[in-house]
């Protein structure tokens, strides 16, 4: 019986922290343009709770968005044939999926209302050159 509960006290942590999420996050897409004159559009390297990265303060036409990207992950570049794929997102819509995602149609119950970081899986598109854009992944401020 001993041997029972020390076996069962070392593998019930593992089993419950090696389960995938209750609640998958959505993945959403902000597109940033440093070209675009009728809003502020930043992007700045700067230093964030120890981590150095780069901080993007972006208009949208709803309203300001400000994210983060960790230095140490890595970026993608999207063809322009491949930047058609992704649906960006204003600061309107992120409210608005951010409400669905708690809401919860699909399932029995609501979600717990979460912050966006747990909530969405979040990617910043910034156009370069030619239709190339750099798809970095980014945390919310």
């Amino acid at each position: 019986m001993i041997v029972l509960i020390s076996f069962s006290s070392l593998t019930f942590p593992n089993y419950i922290f090696s389960q995938k999420s209750l609640y998958p996050k959505d993945t959403i897409y902000i597109a940033f343009d440093k070209t675009i004159k009728d809003g502020f559009n930043l992007k700045r390297e700067v230093i964030y709770r120890g981590i150095s990265g780069i901080k993007f303060s972006i208009t949208t036409q709803t309203g300001p968005v400000s994210v983060f990207y960790d230095s140490e992950q890595s970026i993608d570049t999207i063809s322009p044939f491949e930047v058609s794929k992704y649906f960006t997102v204003d600061r309107k819509e992120i409210t608005r999926l951010h409400n669905l995602w708690i809401e919860n149609p699909d399932g029995e119950n609501h979600r717990p209302p979460g912050a966006r970081n747990e909530v969405f899986e979040t990617f910043v598109l910034e156009r370069v050159s030619n239709g190339v854009y750099l798809k970095y992944p980014v945390t919310w401020l």
